[in-house]
């Protein structure tokens, strides 16, 4: 018989149990798309935020940022723009990981709205997020996430800040 593994596969998990290791999901995060929207709205970077959530779960080894930026740009160079998910699964591989995750900001929005009295900043913000298996190239997980806040400012008649935030960002 003529036995083949099948496409993808990757003995990593099995040779960090062999190691005694805890397997955990090697996974890169790319920096989030989002033009306009991002540049805008969004003083912060998205991926990061997930970063640190992957990392607080201990079920995930994460790729450095620093690493994942440097490939990004030698991509970028030779390629002339990154495409996915086919580029994150080159990418992915490069930097030994099993999954790669990269998202886009479709929706940030903020908007004051006057109660007389005092104002209302109300924020809204929309992610599509997707993580693709390095091996198969297959969208393993693929989820949009919305969100919104608000938060109440008090003004004196000529501006000064009388109670409220100043830096909105806490609020994305």
């Amino acid at each position: 018989p003529d036995l083949r593994l099948p496409p993808g596969w990757d003995d990593a998990y099995f040779d960090r149990l062999a190691r005694g290791e805890t397997p955990k999901t090697i996974v890169a995060v790319l920096e989030f798309s989002g033009g306009e929207l991002l540049q805008s709205h969004v003083r912060f970077s998205m991926s990061d935020m997930l970063i640190t959530a992957l990392v607080k779960a201990g079920r995930f080894t994460v790729v450095e940022r620093e690493r994942v930026a440097d490939l990004r740009r030698e991509q970028e160079f030779q390629q002339g723009a990154m495409v996915a998910p086919a580029t994150a699964v080159q990418v992915g591989k490069l930097l030994g990981a099993e999954l790669v995750v990269h998202g886009l900001v479709t929706k940030a929005t903020e908007q004051r709205l006057d109660k007389f009295s005092y104002d209302v900043v109300r924020i809204e913000v929309a992610v599509d997020v997707r993580a693709v298996h390095t091996g198969s190239g297959q969208i393993v997980i693929s989820r949009t996430a919305e969100a919104a806040d608000e938060a109440k400012i008090i003004t004196t008649a000529d501006g000064r800040l009388v109670s409220g935030p100043t830096n909105y960002d806490p609020l994305y």
